[in-house]
């Protein structure tokens, strides 16, 4: 929703909840700067949409800082803990882990790295101290909330077993149940007065209380009682990493975006470069052809992501995956028509991202996640913290890139990300929905620099992912294998028209489709600017707003 056609002067927040993007807003108004807003708006996130992001996981910052001209990324994913191994999970013979244990519980817990990353670029680059910019988060578990109905359904739907998860685990139940066992409902007041108390301690004591105190002997304690792996080391040794941004530019614009162990800045990069001396304004939006060619192109580079993993434990070929040769061949293979059959299809993975931008031009552009729709499912008693499910982002088979391995970070598909023109901000921008991430931010991108579509309009615009594994389990309608076999299966919005899904029918496509605004294809929260007015688009698949001044 963005309530503002005119644009704003002093600052602006786009996000995926009213209460966070007006917590950052609240701090810009009293003076805060773009980082300081953003932790504001990130801790009221992890409070009021609990299923994709809080305290328990972890994520990926850029920071633009405009008087100095100067990109910063910071990498605050959750690493497995000391004790995992390639053969920490057993498989069966498809494959796949016993019990779900990767996924589910205890040993699926990655080393919660959230607090360290936002409070250390408190530290270096905000103006406030933890007490200013939790505050409101605080009060609104406090004093709670209301149930919208994007989050009823979470909770209330089999998507990610999320209720199987509130009953299974007594403490996620106690936080997310009524008394009797069932859900909040649309329009339900829910608290959450323990995360409250733990965010209230954490503000007044310092993180120390999280990695080396009080919590980290209830967290370690828990995970000693349950089979979970972190450890009292794991946190206390715990540092985020900064990274060098990777770096490209698109017909008349630059970009700065994500490295490993993100694939989704390479494959970024990939994708432009291969579009930069097409003209898709020609094409349309999601016209037959247009679709059909990026859909193409997806194909041809969506193997490259199993290359990327962590660059600690890996020699990762970024510059070799983006070269301008390497590029060539990959128009020659577009050319021939030789395309690719079998795409590996990853997980789905849940994941919040919201923009910033103060009136200085500072700008914060910042995905997070617990992973799985409310991580792991478990919350240490005494905490009302949801701990991630990171472990569930590794492949649980040994000797590929991305197998477990101590303190190793997991591949991510997360990827904030900075256009500039005339190297002044032009488009921010990430989203959520684990590897549709990619698809929608390539989109979006797109419907701004070449469709020239107002920001709102650009992140509204029906999208399409490809490629898309069937049967979907998130999708509205679930389609047989049998009816797609030996398709190429292309998930859209049916929003898309009639006669374009005939039309993709037509030259081979299997369509899985969606509902006009599922969230399955992630939510975009962006920002531009424009004569020194500032724009955000919010995206309607969540609850996003975008409020300024």
């Amino acid at each position: 929703m963005n309530n503002d056609s005119n644009g704003y002067e002093n600052g602006i927040v786009s996000s995926a909840h009213e209460h966070a993007t007006r917590a950052g807003l609240n701090i810009l108004k009293n003076g805060g700067n773009a980082v300081d807003a953003a932790i504001a708006t990130s801790f009221t996130l992890g409070v009021v949409v609990p299923p994709f992001s809080g305290i328990g996981g972890g994520g990926f910052v850029l920071i633009y800082l405009h008087d100095e001209n100067k990109n910063i990324i910071l990498d605050f994913r959750e690493p497995a803990p000391s004790k995992a191994t390639e053969s920490l999970y057993k498989l069966d013979n498809e494959g796949k882990v016993v019990n779900d244990e990767n996924n589910i519980g205890y040993k699926a817990v990655g080393i919660p790295s959230h607090l360290a990353g936002i409070s250390l670029i408190l530290e270096k680059y905000g103006t406030m101290n933890l007490k200013e910019v939790t505050k409101y988060a605080i009060d609104v578990a406090r004093n709670g909330f209301q149930v919208s109905q994007f989050l009823h359904n979470i909770i209330d739907g089999d998507i990610d077993a999320a209720v199987f998860k509130f009953r299974k685990f007594p403490e996620a139940g106690k936080m997310m149940l009524k008394n009797d066992g069932s859900t909040y409902k649309r329009n339900d007041t829910i608290k959450f007065p323990e995360l409250a108390k733990t965010m209230e301690t954490i503000a007044e004591n310092g993180i120390d209380e999280f990695y080396t105190g009080k919590f980290a002997d209830l967290i370690v304690n828990d995970m000693n009682t349950n089979g979970g792996l972190v450890s009292k080391d794991d946190l206390k040794n715990y540092k985020p990493i900064f990274r060098e941004p990777l770096t490209g530019t698109y017909k008349n614009s630059e970009f700065v975006t994500m490295p490993p162990p993100s694939s989704g800045g390479v494959t970024l990069i990939q994708m432009l470069k291969l579009l930069e001396d097409v003209n898709l304004k020609s094409m349309g939006s999601n016209t037959v052809k247009s679709i059909d060619f990026l859909s193409n192109m997806l194909r041809v580079i969506w193997d490259d992501r199993d290359k990327i993993g962590d660059p600690n434990f890996n020699n990762i070929p970024v510059q070799d995956l983006i070269s301008e040769s390497y590029i060539s061949k990959l128009k020659d293979k577009l050319n021939s028509n030789k395309l690719p059959d079998n795409i590996p299809i990853r997980k789905n993975s849940h994941t919040t991202h919201f923009s910033v931008m103060d009136k200085k031009k500072n700008v914060v552009a910042l995905t997070e996640s617990v992973n799985d729709f409310f991580g792991s499912g478990t919350v240490t008693p005494g905490t009302g913290i949801f701990l991630n499910n990171t472990m569930h982002d590794f492949d649980p088979a040994p000797n590929a890139i991305n197998s477990v391995q101590p303190n190793k970070i997991p591949m991510s598909s997360m990827t904030p990300t900075i256009f500039f023109k005339d190297s002044e901000p032009q488009l921010i921008l990430g989203s959520a929905a684990g590897p549709r991430i990619i698809t929608a931010i390539i989109q979006v991108s797109l419907n701004v620099l070449d469709h020239k579509m107002s920001i709102q309009d650009a992140v509204s615009n029906p999208r399409f992912h490809f490629p898309s594994a069937i049967p979907d389990p998130t999708g509205v309608n679930r389609l047989t294998y049998g009816k797609l076999k030996n398709k190429r299966i292309i998930s859209l919005e049916n929003r898309i028209s009639k006669d374009i899904r005939t039309g993709l029918e037509n030259i081979g496509y299997g369509l899985d489709i969606h509902s006009e605004y599922d969230f399955y294809f992630g939510g975009v929260h962006a920002l531009t600017i424009n004569k020194n007015k500032m724009f955000g688009g919010a995206d309607p698949r969540r609850d996003g707003v975008v409020l300024g001044y």
